[in-house]
C-alpha cells in the first residue's frame, strides 16, 4: 500500500510541476517566426531555377541571400496573439495571431537613391505599388513534452509570406544590379 501511495504522490508532483505553455511567450513567438522563415527558405530554394531565369543569369542567385536580405530589410512579426483553446490534461494550447511583414522604408529610400546615382530613374520604387507588405491570421499549437515546448503551425497559412518573398526577388535582383552599376560608374 505504501508503494502505491508513493507512486501516486510522485505522479501528482510530476504533473503539478509541469506548467501550461503560453501562446504569447517571447520564446514561442520566436519559434513560430523561425518556422515561417524556414518554410520561406525551403520554398524559395525549390524555385531557384525559376529565380535564376527571371534574373537572366545576370548575377549569382542564392536563396539564402534573398531570404536574409528579405528579413534584414523588413520586419517579420507575430502580434495580437491569443489563446483559443487550452488542453490542460496534455499541457497544450491552440493559439491565434497576426503574422505580418513590412518592407523597410530605409530599403526603398536607399534603392531609390542608388537608381538616381546609376542614372536609372525609371527603376524607382513607388511604395504604393509594392506587393510585399502583408498581414495574415495564423493558427499554431503549443505542447509541452518532456519539459520542452513543441510547436505545430497550420501549414496552409504560408502563402502570404511566400508571395511576399517571391515579390521581393524582383527588388533584390534590381537592387544588386543597380548597386553594381553605381560601383562601375565610380
Amino acid at each position: 500500500m505504501r508503494n502505491v501511495i508513493g507512486i501516486l504522490f510522485f505522479i501528482f508532483i510530476t504533473a503539478c510541476s509541469k506548467k501550461q505553455p503560453e501562446c504569447n511567450s517571447e520564446l514561442i513567438k520566436q519559434m513560430v517566426l523561425d518556422i515561417y522563415k524556414e518554410d520561406l527558405q525551403k520554398y524559395l530554394a525549390s524555385k531557384e531555377g525559376k529565380i535564376k531565369k527571371a534574373s537572366q543569369n545576370l548575377l549569382p542567385i542564392n536563396t539564402d541571400s534573398i531570404v536574409s536580405s528579405f528579413l534584414r530589410n523588413g520586419e517579420l512579426r507575430i502580434e495580437n496573439v491569443m489563446t483559443t483553446e487550452k488542453k490542460e490534461d496534455v499541457f497544450a494550447c491552440e493559439c491565434r495571431g497576426d503574422l505580418s511583414y513590412t518592407l523597410s522604408v530605409d530599403f526603398v529610400r536607399a534603392f531609390n537613391e542608388k537608381v538616381v546615382l546609376a542614372g536609372k530613374e525609371d527603376l524607382r520604387i513607388d511604395p504604393s505599388l509594392l506587393k510585399i507588405d502583408f498581414e495574415t491570421n495564423v493558427i499554431y499549437k503549443v505542447q509541452l513534452t518532456d519539459d520542452k515546448e513543441k510547436i505545430g503551425v497550420e501549414a496552409l497559412k504560408t502563402e502570404d509570406l511566400r508571395y511576399a518573398g517571391e515579390n521581393f526577388i524582383v527588388w533584390y535582383v534590381a537592387n544588386e544590379l543597380v548597386g553594381r552599376k553605381v560601383k562601375e560608374g565610380k
